[in-house]
């Protein structure tokens, strides 16, 4: 007997095609018996042997009869080769076939495989019969691992999610219940309105709470003795239930510590997945990403996760990578991630979790390598259109409770929950379970800020220190600075001092590295003396060395003036030896030529208080001055010259030749001589002149030096070389803005009793001209109004120039205006003094702008220290010290160090404010109590 060629061909290339599978680790048949078209069928398995449910049929061909019809592009290079079907019988059984096809091109000399999947858009039409070109580049190897999948996931049938907000999804698997209950809990969670006809089943449970339907749960509790209530659930004998109950004293109270050690007894793998997701997820809201990481890492090693449950660990795990700067590992994992969207479409949680995965490649990808498409795709799924529902209804409710706030509606709803917060902390709650990290951010953010609009500066303490701690933990910067500016302003400020107290700088996250800096920045004033200290340390160690949370943070900003810059906010609340070691690295400061880096160690010069400034500390910072650039060089000159009369005359000379920063470094105008101040005033005279030929030419800059008040400065304190003309042109001119008009009235209003009579009539008719002035409609690139309506009205009244009727209808006007203008009023109704003053400016310590209160409150210290008051205005000011802001106390403490006397009332003030949390506050009252004090020992 002989055997046939053709047989034991097609035999040997059955052999090696099974082979090529089975190196992929998919599971072979093969189909000797009813053979119809389909030689083997492949049951695709994953990367660790999990079966995918999956399977493939395979058409192989075999030996060079198969290849004599080889393909060619334009150029003449190998595309692949023509398979033919004569009659079209088995490519069409193919396409009809409940299986997706591969038709497989074996090559026996190379022992190469190559393979298409049979569908409409490969088959060309040749008559009668057809054809496919199966591709040289699809070889049958690992390099080709996920095509196959895709393959392989053709045609399973998909779920339909339409209507499942009523119906759930019927058919999960037991083991895919719990996770399905903390991703989409809607296809677990019976349906509001469904009613209580049944007991609840634990996962149902987990999903109701998942939801925040922490009620319902309670009811069916009260309707059903086999439902535990959440305090019975947390020691029932059933694993599931005590998951339940455990997880509901984590949603309230934050523990994550009793879910740890349900993991050590989870009866399946699924459960012991869902618990270390659920723990791992809560460890990343707080920040504690390396305990995070540990978790998933030692779960991860078991290798015992069903596919979906093992891309839901993966993403969790890519997820904490990001956070410590592992990204590219975090990008393998993602990546790997990604194959599940095949092989488990039908499964709603596997597309989230791929949707995650795209987004974070998205995320972390080089500038211009980002994939939009895959980003957009991976978005585009039933989970996060089902997490866009629930916010939808938490915002809903947000704006109806506006409305009903703003109408003043004050009808209450009997059984009403609080939507606004319950939805958006599901939905928080579903994306961090889910891994999306972006999304949690985004709605954690909007619940703290939600709940924050709601609150008085009277609020619980603890209550705002969270609140301010979740945007912390969110990663929201901008909006955390927000915050904490009103908050340290209007109050509790001390909110923020509980803040910053558990602050840990060494686990900083790539979410929290920038509100971290955020939080010591904007709030370092507020710090208490060990957490400032603490902080300053860890800033002054990190410029040094900046790589290890450079590396850990991956921070897109710039790090080395972000630095700096909260450096010198964390200064005042530091104690002297740590504000030495500032100065020490001073001393040996290296040029600094970068201008955004030169201010930053401005403001660092700045922070430092007065009296570390000794001429050997100022000679040994000042030596390399000249260095920096001019941002920092002159500060350093303005302290040298207080000791050192050559740096001084270079900066008066620097000054004639037009410099502002030098004539600003200087300081004090009165004592320039009369030559210096005359060559000074023709050159501000000049850019005044020039800042009024810009208003007519419609330009309205913003910042800078403010040429009006240094020209009213030098006319003030050198009336023989004075040149007023210009100063009374820019200001009597309705075209400059009032920006550029408040600093010069300020000056000339503190100085009144130094003008010339001759100048004091000529301002008396410009400044009731401007106050009555209905100025053009600018407004500042820096905010608020361009507006010198109450800076006018105070120079008037201050030059003697209205009676009781006029003053009393500015004021009403300047009243009825926003914060800038009640400000303005208060300083008015200082400045006169009288009994009805004292009753206005005492009303305006219940204004509900901080502004205006500590414009009130600095007027009332003044009459009190200044004895024009009576027992209100110091009722009064005993009154401001119980603003929980630091603007009130901020105002009184200035306003009282600078004057000359203080009395009993005002000394028990600064007593008080001595100790105030705010350093600012403490600084101010501590220097005017000194000086009081050194005073009367004189």
């Amino acid at each position: 007997m002989r055997g046939s060629r053709r047989q034991q061909i097609g035999n040997a290339g059955e052999s090696h095609v099974k082979g090529a599978f089975e190196e992929l680790g998919w599971g072979v048949a093969t189909n000797p018996d009813s053979d119809l078209g389909t030689d083997l069928f492949a049951m695709a398995r994953d990367e660790r042997l999990f079966d995918l449910g999956l399977v493939v049929g395979v058409q192989v061909k075999s030996g060079e009869s198969w290849f004599r019809e080889p393909a060619f592009d334009s150029d003449g290079k190998l595309l692949g080769w023509w398979f033919r079907d004569d009659d079209r019988e088995h490519i069409d059984s193919w396409l009809r076939h409940g299986l997706p096809h591969l038709v497989v091109l074996h090559d026996l000399d190379t022992r190469t495989s190559y393979w298409e999947h049979i569908r409409e858009d490969v088959v060309q039409s040749t008559g009668k019969g057809a054809k496919v070109l199966i591709p040289i580049h699809q070889t049958l190897d690992d390099a080709h691992r996920n095509s196959l999948l895709e393959v392989a996931a053709t045609l399973r049938p998909l779920q339909t999610w339409e209507g499942s907000a009523w119906t759930g999804a019927a058919s999960l698997a037991p083991r895919d219940l719990l996770r399905h209950a903390l991703v989409a809990p809607r296809l677990v969670a019976p349906h509001p309105n469904t009613g209580r006809s049944r007991p609840l089943k634990p996962e149902q449970a987990v999903a109701l709470l998942a939801q925040a339907r922490l009620r319902e749960f309670q009811e069916f509790a009260k309707t059903f003795d086999e439902v535990p209530t959440l305090e019975d659930a947390v020691s029932s004998p059933d694993w599931s239930w005590r998951f339940a109950g455990v997880f509901g004293n984590r949603l309230i109270a934050g523990n994550l510590d009793e879910l740890r050690l349900m993991m050590d007894d989870a009866p399946t793998s699924a459960a012991l997945v869902a618990t270390t997701v659920v723990v791992a997820s809560g460890l990343l809201e707080e920040g504690q990403a390396d305990d995070a990481l540990s978790l998933l890492e030692a779960v991860r090693a078991r290798d015992d996760a069903e596919p979906v449950d093992n891309a839901w660990l993966a993403v969790q795990f890519a997820r904490a990578c990001v956070e410590v700067g592992r990204v590219q590992e975090a990008r393998r994992v993602a990546y790997d991630v990604q194959q599940i969207r095949q092989t488990h479409a039908q499964d709603v949680t596997a597309t989230a979790i791929a949707g995650v995965a795209a987004t974070l490649l998205f995320d972390t990808a080089a500038w211009g390598d980002e994939d939009l498409a895959g980003l957009i795709t991976g978005m585009d799924n039933a989970v996060a259109w089902w997490r866009t529902q629930t916010v939808s209804r938490g915002l809903v409710a947000m704006a109806n409770r506006t409305y009903k706030n703003w109408s003043h509606d004050t009808s209450i709803i009997f059984g009403g929950e609080e939507k606004v917060n319950n939805q958006l902390a599901a939905a928080s709650l579903t994306a961090s379970h889910l891994g999306d990290n972006g999304d949690w951010r985004h709605l954690a953010s909007i619940r703290s800020r939600a709940s924050l609009v709601r609150l008085t500066r009277y609020a619980d303490v603890d209550v705002i220190s969270q609140l301010l701690g979740s945007l912390r933990l969110a990663g929201d910067q901008e909006n955390l600075k927000l915050a904490i500016k009103r908050i340290r302003g209007d109050g509790p400020a001390a909110a923020i001092t509980e803040t910053a107290v558990d602050l840990d700088l060494e686990i900083s996250t790539r979410t929290t590295g920038r509100t971290n800096l955020t939080l010591l920045q904007y709030g370092g004033d507020l710090l208490d003396v060990e957490t400032a200290e603490s902080a300053l340390l860890w800033l002054l160690r990190t410029f040094k060395d900046p790589s290890a949370f450079g590396a850990r943070t991956t921070p897109s900003y710039d790090l080395t003036t972000r630095l700096l810059d909260t450096i010198a906010s964390v200064i005042p609340a530091s104690s002297s030896t740590a504000q030495r070691l500032v100065v020490d690295h001073l001393a040996t400061l290296e040029a600094q030529e970068d201008q955004a880096v030169a201010t930053s160690w401005t403001r660092v010069v700045d922070a430092l208080p007065a009296s570390i400034w000794t001429p050997e500390v100022v000679a040994a910072i000042g030596g390399r001055a000249e260095d920096h650039h001019w941002s920092l060089r002159f500060p350093l000159l303005g302290l040298m010259s207080k000791y050192d009369s050559s740096v001084k005359d270079r900066l008066v000379q620097e000054a004639c030749d037009g410099s502002s920063e030098a004539l600003s470094a200087l300081g004090r105008a009165q004592e320039l001589s009369t030559e210096v101040a005359a060559s000074l005033i023709a050159g501000r005279v000049s850019l005044v002149d020039q800042q009024i030929r810009e208003a007519h030419g419609g330009q309205f800059g913003f910042g800078g030096p403010d040429h009006g008040r240094t020209l009213a400065v030098l006319n003030i304190w050198h009336p023989g070389v004075a040149d007023w003309e210009p100063l009374f042109r820019l200001l009597e001119d309705p075209m400059v803005v009032g920006d550029h008009k408040r600093g010069a009235l300020r000056v000339l209003t503190a100085s009144v009793d130094h003008l010339s009579s001759d100048v004091r009539q000529r301002l008396i008719s410009i400044a009731t001209a401007v106050a009555d002035q209905q100025s053009p409609a600018h407004f500042s690139l820096m905010g608020g109004s361009r507006d010198s309506t109450g800076a006018a009205t105070e120079l008037a009244g201050a030059l003697g120039a209205l009676d009781d009727h006029a003053t009393a209808h500015r004021l009403l006007t300047l009243l009825a205006g926003d914060k800038d203008r009640r400000r303005w009023a208060a300083r008015i109704a200082g400045r006169r003094g009288s009994s009805e003053d004292v009753g206005l400016l005492v009303s305006l310590l219940l204004d509900p702008h901080p502004a205006v209160r500590g414009a009130a409150a600095a007027q009332l210290a003044d009459i009190v220290a200044t004895e024009r008051g009576n027992s209100l205005a110091i009722d009064g000011l005993r009154f401001c010290l119980r603003d929980p802001g630091v603007v009130v106390p901020a105002s009184i403490a200035a306003t009282l160090e600078h004057l000359s006397t203080q009395n009993e009332h005002t000394n028990e003030v600064l007593i008080e404010l001595s100790s105030h949390p705010s350093a600012q506050v403490r600084g101010s009252a501590v220097r005017a109590l000194e000086r009081n004090y050194a005073g009367e020992e004189l």
